[in-house]
């Protein structure tokens, strides 16, 4: 039996990878590194704690709330949240481009490129089984890979304990940084492809609730290696490693934003609006366009708190009448 059939006949823990390789995203691994590094264990793990119960939070939420996926999948929201994909689009290439530059500018221009046009191509058929099978086989390989370089790390520097970071200052950091992930998933159309193709796609249906669960362990896991690499020092051929470890990382998310604008816009819009978020990169991004995406991302924890309680009350307004 091969790989796509394994994942047709038992897709939950396949789907719980893909989950967490899409979620990671270009700045995971820098960012964590950073958090406890600069502010300490406490806010490290207030991070951490909303990178990992974002995606559990997002499965019950999603699970139970059929007004709130009505609206999160609806024509209008599609191309809202289409759009916002076009921002995530170039925060992956970013990542790529920059974990690779440490080889040489020139190839990490050209393989980010190169990566973006082969699965801009290759998703245009069986996109869904596709984008879960390469999440999967590719994040396996990032456990392995950042498991081997926090080996090697810790032998060569050794494990330096950081600072507890109870700072007023360093805690509300990371309470706001808390909230502000909780939002996170509702933004990314593939999270709600998966329960639309649960049951309806070519895979067996399955718990998706408890898939979006394992999703958000499986993330913790990796947190919890980047913490120690939080606490060790690269060597400059552990740079190199760290950054092929970091296009991986984004790679695996920029795939899922691919696959997300497809989702939003259709096969042939979708081709135009990859196509130009591909172009425009080079293009826009060092013109300082992703402060837009940092403003969007206020906007959009009240959009989601917004719908969520109305999506919340509705259910509780239409069971009520059910009863009656």
């Amino acid at each position: 039996m091969n790989l796509m059939e394994k994942v047709k006949l038992n897709p939950k823990w396949h789907y719980a990878f893909s989950i967490c390789a899409t979620w990671a995203g270009a700045g995971s691994l820098i960012v964590g590194i950073n958090f406890v590094k600069q502010y300490g264990v406490v806010p490290f793990l207030l991070w951490a704690l909303g990178n990992a119960l974002c995606c559990v939070v997002f499965g019950i939420l999603a699970g139970k709330l059929p007004t709130l996926r009505a609206i999160f999948t609806s024509r209008v929201m599609k191309i809202i949240v289409g759009l916002m994909c076009i921002f995530q689009l170039w925060v992956n290439m970013s990542g790529i481009n920059d974990s690779l530059k440490i080889i040489s500018p020139t190839f990490a221009v050209a393989t980010t490129y190169i990566l973006a046009v082969t699965f801009l191509l290759l998703y245009l058929k069986y996109a869904m089984l596709k984008n879960i099978i390469t999440d999967d086989i590719g994040w396996k390989v990032v456990y392995g890979m950042i498991f081997g370089i926090l080996l090697i790390a810790l032998c060569k520097s050794g494990f330096a304990v950081p600072s507890a970071g109870v700072t007023p200052e360093y805690i509300k950091l990371g309470v706001q940084r808390f909230f502000t992930l909780m939002v996170g998933p509702f933004f990314y159309p593939y999270f709600w492809e998966l329960f639309d193709y649960n049951g309806n796609g070519d895979c067996k249906p399955t718990d998706m609730p408890k898939a979006f669960a394992l999703g958000g362990m499986l993330f913790g896991i990796y947190l919890c290696f980047v913490f120690v690499l939080g606490c060790t020092i690269f060597t400059p051929e552990l740079e190199v490693a760290k950054g092929i470890l970091l296009s991986l990382i984004a790679l695996s998310s920029l795939t899922s934003f691919i696959y997300s604008i497809y989702i939003s816009f259709g096969l042939k819009l979708g081709f135009i609006v990859n196509t130009f978020g591909m172009v425009a990169w080079c293009l826009l991004v060092p013109l300082g366009v992703m402060k837009i995406w940092s403003a969007m991302q206020d906007v959009r924890f009240v959009m989601v708190l917004a719908v969520c309680a109305y999506a919340g009350i509705k259910a509780i307004y239409d069971k009520r009448k059910g009863k009656n």
